[in-house]
């Protein structure tokens, strides 16, 4: 996979992951204090002990703040997430057809096509992680795949989990993700020949303690080849790549989505150029 990447492909979406870290690191203390005073289990901050958050609960002086965010997020999830309860309804832009029966049909199967697809996904279970935290950080990324055995596929990211990125209007579309893999895991996910070496070896010697870092990118596709129908080419791309022996970037996988997977919650920001509300 490396190879089939250019120098210049390479350079951008580097550059592009390094832009979105950054951004995040402005942010990152204020979140963490967040953390530290109202959301204490959440969050996943790179200088986080992988056995514990290195949270000091002892400042966590009064929990009624507590109680205010359960209530808050409660209701949230109150209405969306109950898969007993019916919280959207599909009727037809123009009043004349609102008597129409035919159009009411159509419109009621589109409803029952819709709560099928909620039901068969996870999109309760990561939704309500999403109602959890959004009104504690001000946002709440969700990413949303295709899928062989759900339909749909939602991912829910805690904060400090990935970066975000937004266009000249405001709108999310980029998303960075740092992840650590053990040996077998990378094998299973990219394949034992597109790794590089000293993940080769580690595989190979049966080490699975050590993880190793992982760098996922989702963005706008810079490099598209119009007159292909490979998902590399797709309107999205998702690139990942890892660290060779050299010290050298060395890129594992690339493919894409046809539209902008992402669905970001966020408190109303003050102009286009923000990126996090806070």
């Amino acid at each position: 996979m490396d190879k089939q990447l250019s120098r210049e492909e390479k350079g951008k979406y580097l550059s592009i992951y390094k832009s979105l870290e950054h951004q995040f690191d402005l942010k990152k203390d204020r979140f963490k204090d967040i953390r530290q005073l109202i959301a204490i289990g959440t969050g996943a901050f790179e200088d986080d002990d992988e056995q514990s958050s290195n949270v000091d609960y002892t400042q966590l002086l009064d929990s009624q703040h507590l109680s205010y965010i359960r209530t808050l997020c409660s209701g949230l999830y109150g209405g969306l997430v109950n898969p007993a309860g019916q919280w959207f309804e599909t009727l037809p832009s123009d009043p004349d057809l609102h008597n129409d029966y035919e159009c009411l049909a159509y419109c009621y199967d589109v409803r029952k096509r819709f709560e099928f697809l909620f039901h068969t996904s996870n999109f309760y279970k990561e939704f309500k992680m999403t109602c959890d935290e959004y009104p504690v950080y001000g946002f709440g990324p969700l990413l949303i795949e295709e899928d062989n055995d759900r339909i749909v596929n939602f991912t829910h990211f805690t904060c400090g989990e990935v970066f975000l990125g937004c266009d000249a209007k405001g709108n999310y579309n980029k998303m960075a993700h740092p992840i650590k893999m053990y040996a077998d895991q990378m094998v299973e996910v990219f394949g034992f020949d597109n790794l590089p070496k000293r993940i080769q070896n580690a595989y190979e010697k049966g080490d699975f303690e050590n993880k190793f870092e992982v760098f996922n990118l989702i963005c706008p596709n810079y490099y598209r080849n119009l007159d292909s129908k490979k998902n590399t080419n797709f309107k999205y791309v998702s690139l990942y790549w890892t660290v060779d022996e050299n010290e050298q970037k060395w890129f594992l996988k690339k493919s894409g989505y046809r539209d902008n997977p992402f669905a970001v919650f966020t408190w109303q920001k003050k102009h286009d150029a923000q990126i996090y509300p806070l």
